[in-house]
């Protein structure tokens, strides 16, 4: 560590506050005073002098002492107290004696230091004058008007917070004091055309530094290159801040629009990002359907394969997951053939081609894989909201599913009882009494939720799998049914 804060006590000489000191001319924090003004032993190094017939005694000042106390206490560096003798520390601490009437602390020895010998600590300010105005784009006529002790005094406390130098948090202090401000061009400039002209958004901006966008932008622009080509070396160079993005806009494509994923994969992450920013552009807001198309008829991207059996149901599955109540530990316990079943039946009754239809069905069909659910809602209800458990089961288990998991997918797919509760007695009329004591909402994951309430496996049916795949692909092929899958793209 650079500096350490530091007690010590001398009744013969510097005597320091074990608080944290500072100088006069910022925030006072009351220490004692240079001189202890204490008796002394024979031991004690003191000095005589006779005054009018009448002598007075004088305890001489601890150089070694007042040294240690400016180099563990104040912005002093071991370089500049080098190069200050010790006639240079008497000449200063008579001079506060003198004027000073508390005798000061020891950030005024060092204040006054600064302004009887400002050649010793110009080299310093100096540099982090340069630091401020170079590195982090503050503006140097205000950076060069801040007086030196004001800007090494700043420097210090910031280091001390910190254990390390950190320009950039005195540069953002400077200018929140008003002390000065960054200078409104280049930096801002930069920013501001990668935000307007290219697919980077604020969140990734905000990744990466200032001095790598000045320097990258001036390597660009030597080379005759343009803000297109500043952030084709980002995405190049710091690819974990756009792998979120690009990950989201796969995922969009892939599960919603009928892309091939590897296909998509294997398509330059640049590409990707420029085409879904120039999809953004045109239409003012994301559009993947719109996006899917040009990738498909323009950078060679497949769709999936439309005519791929679904012999294994698999499409089924996860709409039903995608698009209904139904958790996934629920859906694992119907067979193949138990979804073929429900959907021949629900073929045959013409109840629609649907995911929802099939839902129903299920809910229909084998209420007991669905009961512990219904029960740990409806407890949850009744027992933290205070509905009614009989207006409950009348509703039945079906509105009560649906309507959960609505609240779920509008809440981003977690449970909110409170939401639930207040819509069924705003749309279906349910009475309900003021709980005893206030309910703090909380939420959990519907998955979370239901492994606390295992439930039994259904036994195979045994049936023949006739028909599952004309059925299957029947169904696929009439799905359109998705329930609040909305993503809202990351503002720019």
């Amino acid at each position: 560590m650079k500096r350490q804060l530091f007690s010590l006590l001398s009744a013969s000489a510097l005597v320091l506050s074990a608080s944290l000191v500072v100088p006069l001319s910022n925030s006072i924090v009351p220490v004692q005073p240079i001189y202890a003004q204490t008796e002394t032993s024979p031991e004690e190094s003191t000095t005589t002098t006779v005054v009018n017939g009448e002598e007075t005694t004088e305890e001489a000042l601890d150089y070694d002492v007042l040294r240690q106390g400016l180099i563990e206490a104040t912005p002093m560096t071991q370089e500049q107290l080098d190069q200050l003798t010790d006639e240079d520390l008497k000449a200063v601490t008579e001079d506060i004696q003198a004027t000073v009437p508390t005798g000061g602390d020891i950030g005024t020895v060092y204040d006054w230091l600064l302004k009887a010998k400002p050649e010793v600590f110009s080299p310093e300010v100096t540099r982090i004058q340069e630091a401020l105005i170079d590195g982090q784009g503050l503006v140097a006529e205000e950076v060069q008007e801040i007086e030196s002790s004001t800007l090494l005094w700043k420097e210090y406390m910031i280091f001390e917070e910190n254990h390390r130098e950190d320009i950039k948090a005195l540069a953002d202090e400077l200018v929140a004091q008003g002390l000065a401000s960054r200078e409104e061009t280049e930096i801002d400039d930069i920013r501001s055309v990668l935000l307007s002209d290219t697919p980077i958004t604020q969140a990734q901006l905000d990744q990466i530094d200032d001095q790598i966008l000045i320097d990258l932008s001036e390597e660009v622009n030597q080379n005759g290159g343009d803000p297109a080509t500043v952030f084709d070396r980002l995405l190049e160079t710091y690819p974990k801040v756009f792998e979120d993005e690009i990950e989201r806009i796969q995922t969009e494509l892939i599960d919603h629009h009928d892309l091939d994923e590897e296909s998509l994969k294997n398509l330059e992450s640049s590409i990707l990002l420029w085409r879904e920013f120039e999809v953004y552009e045109e239409n003012d807001k994301e559009d993947f359907e719109t996006l899917a198309d040009l990738l498909v008829k323009e950078e060679g991207v497949k769709l999936a394969e439309e005519d791929k059996p679904t012999d294994d149901s698999a499409a089924i599955r996860k709409e039903l997951i995608n698009g209904t109540p139904i958790t996934q530990g629920q859906l694992d316990q119907f067979s193949d053939e138990q979804l073929d079943n429900a959907i021949k039946d629900i073929m045959e009754n013409s109840e629609g081609g649907d995911p929802s239809a099939l839902f129903n069905k299920l809910l229909a069909d084998y209420p007991e894989v669905f009961q512990s659910e219904v029960d740990r809602i409806t407890n949850e209800l009744v027992n933290k909201h205070g509905l009614n458990a009989d207006e409950l089961a009348e509703l039945g288990s079906q509105i009560l599913l649906w309507e959960e998991f609505m609240i779920f997918s509008d809440h981003n797919n977690q449970e909110n009882f409170s939401a639930l509760a207040d819509r069924l007695v705003s749309e279906y009329q349910l009475t309900r009494k003021q709980p005893d004591k206030v309910i703090v909402e909380t939420t959990t994951s519907r998955v979370d939720a239901e492994t606390k309430h295992p439930t039994a496996i259904l036994p195979d049916t045994g049936e023949e799998n006739t028909g599952f795949l004309v059925i299957v692909s029947m169904v696929v092929g009439a799905i359109g049914f998705v329930l609040l899958r909305k993503k809202h793209r990351t503002v720019k």
